[in-house]
């Protein structure tokens, strides 16, 4: 016989489970967060997790900038595998990664747009290429029984997400040093 705790762990964790993840764009855009998971996003409405977009450099084309991304993805570890690659006429390319994370397995999403950034005059707009949007998430919630409060994978989101733009040495959006 189950006691009175289990079951109502049981039951709580069944009720937050209902949350369905949706992949690909949405209107030709990055989805935003879903809620309570660990995610950082270009489309984020949340503050605490959003992240500003990269920019090619301007000698890349979006199918060059996408096979870059391919490329300094799969050199994060053996368990990152590229699970959807859709190429939009005229628009861009969308990418879909799975991946081990902190709490599960995780998935990552990258947009990348062959629209340049438009010169606003700033230093940092010069010789901007293509405009990468992404979403990077943990597919599974976990919770801390009895206070259903979701467990923090710690920012891992957001530091694969700095890990891959280092590693291809791309600029942040809106940040001349960055």
């Amino acid at each position: 016989m189950r006691d009175a705790d289990a079951d109502a762990a049981v039951n709580a964790r069944t009720t937050m489970d209902a949350i369905d993840v949706e992949f690909g764009l949405a209107n030709n855009r990055i989805r935003t967060c879903p809620p309570e998971h660990n995610c950082v996003s270009t489309s984020a409405r949340a503050a605490e997790q959003y992240a500003s977009a990269w920019t090619a450099p301007s000698y890349l084309s979006a199918k060059d900038a996408s096979e870059a991304l391919i490329d300094a993805a799969l050199d994060l570890g053996e368990d990152v595998r590229l699970i959807e690659r859709q190429v939009i006429d005229g628009f861009g390319i969308y990418l879909r990664f799975a991946c081990a994370g902190a709490l599960g397995e995780d998935c990552v999403e990258f947009l990348v747009k062959q629209d340049v950034v438009d010169d606003r005059a700033w230093d940092g707009d010069a010789e901007n290429g293509p405009l990468v949007l992404f979403r990077s998430f943990a597919l599974d919630v976990k919770y801390v029984y009895p206070f259903m409060t979701p467990v923090s994978d710690l920012g891992a989101q957001g530091k694969r997400m700095e890990k891959i733009r280092t590693a291809l040495g791309w600029k942040t959006l809106g940040c001349e040093v960055c």
